[in-house]
């Protein structure tokens, strides 16, 4: 597929209202995890929409994928955090502003992040008590276990789930993700797949998972957040392309006091 076609999909996808925030093969995510995980809303023509996920850095700041961001403005948003429901439970929040890192390169689609300032600081009896922790150093990535993130359809094409689900994954080296993608990975870039002994093959982030938080083991550092994937999203040749969070760690930090 070539970068402008890729870039596209994305571009589409994203902000596509039925099918954001997918994981296929996933599960349930468990009570407790990923507690910095937030549902970001889009005002569409009627109403409201579940767009992209993503995570607490700050008392007042949310970190996403720019291709999340780009061409929208703060009105256009809203947020609901300390719930595993996207549309119930929790509290919402207005965005005041949109920042996307300034090295955003939406056609080869490198350093895709973007900062959504609230308007009003995450109340810590609703929220998590903590923000998501970040990187200490660059992530070791191959044949590392992982686990990802997100609200939305759980096969591609199906209807949004409700509930935040998670899958676990492994991490893939960017020369061998390059060479299934046949295109150039950056130092922005990470990559994981499926598990090889999973029983199910096609464990995978979906449409629209833009933002969408990947973890360590543990789920206690948020390593990556999802850029882009294979548009079946059950893929076997094709690994999950993450935004690196630690090359942009002083970034997040300015721009979430």
């Amino acid at each position: 597929m070539r970068t402008s076609n890729l870039h596209s999909w994305i571009l589409s996808l994203l902000a596509s209202a039925p099918l954001a925030q997918a994981i296929v093969g996933g599960s349930e995510a468990a009570a407790g995890d990923f507690s910095f995980a937030v549902s970001i809303e889009r005002q569409g023509s009627t109403k409201a929409y579940h767009a992209c996920t993503g995570n607490i850095v700050g008392s007042t700041s949310i970190l996403t994928a720019a291709s999340c961001c780009d061409d929208y403005q703060a009105a256009d948003f809203g947020i609901r955090y300390g719930s595993k429901n996207r549309t119930s439970g929790g509290a919402t929040v207005a965005v005041s502003e949109v920042i996307v890192h300034p090295q955003w390169n939406s056609g080869a689609i490198e350093y895709d992040f973007c900062i959504l300032k609230l308007a009003d600081a995450i109340d810590p009896l609703v929220g998590p008590s903590n923000p998501a922790s970040l990187p200490s150093a660059e992530p070791a990535i191959s044949k590392r276990d992982f686990r990802v993130a997100g609200w939305g359809s759980t096969q591609p094409g199906g209807n949004a789930s409700t509930v935040l689900m998670e899958a676990p994954m492994v991490g893939v080296v960017r020369s061998t993700c390059a060479s299934y993608w046949g295109r150039t990975m950056y130092k922005s870039n990470l990559c994981v797949t499926h598990r090889s002994q999973d029983s199910n093959p096609t464990t995978s982030a979906c449409q629209g998972d833009g933002g969408g938080p990947m973890v360590d083991q543990k789920g206690l550092t948020l390593i990556g957040i999802s850029s882009y994937g294979s548009p079946d999203c059950a893929t076997k040749s094709r690994p999950n392309v993450f935004a690196n969070v630690f090359i942009v760690k002083s970034w997040i930090v300015q721009n979430s006091k």
